[in-house]
């Protein structure tokens, strides 16, 4: 994906730079360092915490952060619109992707705090039926006659 500065990734939010750093400092939008020590930001990012991303024109893609060869590569100024709607497209995917992940986390905690609920519930039955077991336990005909067990 592509790497944007935080200049770059206020205009494409349409927020202010006050608004991507608060969101940097709160942790909900997470950064990088470029090869000269700038803070840029994935785009996928930018779609994760605030939906839409707006661009005007394909050089907002390639403001000049982007990092290494290859992501160089992915988006040039002579892509088509279509070339950069692929990117959003995937970008909006990794997005959702990282989202369910952490809800699948998160319903894997909840079943395991659900089993450790069960298991504590049917230890609690066993005890309960097994005094009820032993308090009603019938004595035989001998150990009424000679009062043993």
């Amino acid at each position: 994906m592509a790497l944007v500065s935080i200049i770059e990734a206020a205009k494409l939010a349409k927020v202010s730079r006050k608004t991507i750093y608060k969101h940097l400092k709160e942790g909900t939008l997470s950064s990088s360092e470029n090869t000269q020590g700038h803070k840029v930001i994935d785009t996928s990012e930018l779609i994760r915490v605030f939906g839409k991303i707006h661009l005007d024109s394909p050089e907002e893609v390639t403001g000049g952060d982007i990092e290494g060869d290859k992501k160089k590569q992915e988006v040039t100024q002579g892509d088509t619109g279509k070339d950069i709607e692929t990117l959003i497209e995937n970008a909006k995917l990794k997005a959702e992707n990282a989202q369910l992940r952490e809800r699948l986390d998160e319903a894997k905690e909840d079943k395991e705090k659900l089993f450790a609920q069960l298991s504590e519930a049917q230890a609690t039955v066993k005890l309960i039926t097994h005094d009820k077991d032993t308090a009603t336990e019938k004595k035989g005909f001998f150990a009424r006659i000679f009062g043993t067990k």
